[in-house]
C-alpha cells in the first residue's frame, strides 16, 4: 500500500513511480522557486488587503498560502517560521531569501494576482493542493 493524497485513477506504474490522473485545477505562475510539497489552501487578507504580520499565526503550518499582493521579506521569514508549505503571491522582490519556503509568482503586471483567480482560489480554501516551484505551478484536486 502507498498512501496518496488525492483520489484517482492509476495510469502508471513502474519500480520507481506510480502516474495517478485525477481532475484538478491547475494555476500557472510566471515564476517559482523551490520543491514541490502538499499543504492546504489558505488565503491570507483580502484581495485589496496589503498583508500585514499580524495576519500570520500559528494556524498558517502545513499551508500554502495565497496573498494577492506583494509578499516582503519579513513575511516569507515569518511564514516559514510558523510552518507554512510555501507562498502564492503576486510579486516579489528579486532579492529575496527564500530558504525552505516553495514560492509560486503569479501577479499581472501590476504584481497583484487577478480578482478572477483570486475569487476561484477562495472556493477551494482548505483543499490539500500541491505547489511546485520548479514547474511554477499550482495543482488543486477537484471532487468528481
Amino acid at each position: 500500500d502507498i498512501p496518496t493524497p488525492v483520489a484517482g485513477e492509476i495510469k502508471e506504474v513502474s519500480s520507481q513511480s506510480v502516474a495517478i490522473e485525477f481532475p484538478a485545477l491547475i494555476l500557472r505562475g510566471g515564476a517559482g522557486f523551490g520543491r514541490e510539497e502538499w499543504g492546504f489552501l489558505k488565503l491570507v487578507g483580502g484581495h485589496k488587503k496589503k498583508i500585514d504580520l499580524s495576519d500570520l499565526s500559528r494556524e498558517v503550518k502545513g499551508k500554502i498560502l495565497v496573498m494577492a499582493g506583494k509578499a516582503t521579506q519579513a513575511l516569507f521569514n515569518k511564514a516559514e517560521a510558523l510552518g507554512a508549505v510555501g507562498i502564492v503571491t503576486g510579486q516579489i522582490d528579486h532579492g529575496e531569501d527564500l530558504d525552505d519556503l516553495i514560492v509560486l509568482v503569479a501577479g499581472t503586471k501590476e504584481g497583484i494576482i487577478s480578482e478572477g483567480i483570486w475569487e476561484e482560489l477562495s472556493q477551494h480554501q482548505d483543499v490539500k493542493t500541491l505547489i511546485s516551484g520548479e514547474k511554477k505551478e499550482l495543482v488543486i484536486p477537484l471532487n468528481k
